[in-house]
């Protein structure tokens, strides 16, 4: 199924190339219930990707430490010293989750600002 068509663009809060970025997403159904996505050989994968060039800038995928998921979650932290590499500007952000033996589901689509830290 492919859920791109439906998704609204998610505006992140802008956080500064001189801080860790935290954030996440909340998954739940049409009845409100926690979605799970943290079953046995399921796949998430967040990406931030600059606009020119157009290429992946920050990434993490399940089993690594800077993304947790969680039933009804999915939490991001990219420490500073990732952050310091980017450029003040908006940036896409992008989320996929693939089933166990599976198909591959975008959960979202957005944007995100990053601001230029006054801190060396």
């Amino acid at each position: 199924m492919d859920e791109s068509s439906r998704l609204d663009p998610m505006v992140f809060p802008p956080f500064t190339n001189r801080e860790a970025w935290e954030d996440g997403i909340v998954l739940i159904d049409e009845n409100d219930d926690p979605i799970d996505l943290s079953v046995p050989g399921a796949h998430v994968q967040i990406e931030l990707w600059s606009k020119s060039p157009e290429r992946s800038v920050l990434a993490a995928k399940t089993g690594e430490p800077a993304l947790t998921v969680t039933p009804g979650r999915i939490d991001w932290l990219f420490a500073a010293t990732q952050t310091r590499a980017l450029k003040p500007g908006t940036y896409n952000i992008g989320c996929v989750f693939r089933e166990p033996n599976g198909p591959t589901h975008q959960l979202l689509v957005g944007t995100v600002k990053v601001r230029k830290g006054y801190i060396s």
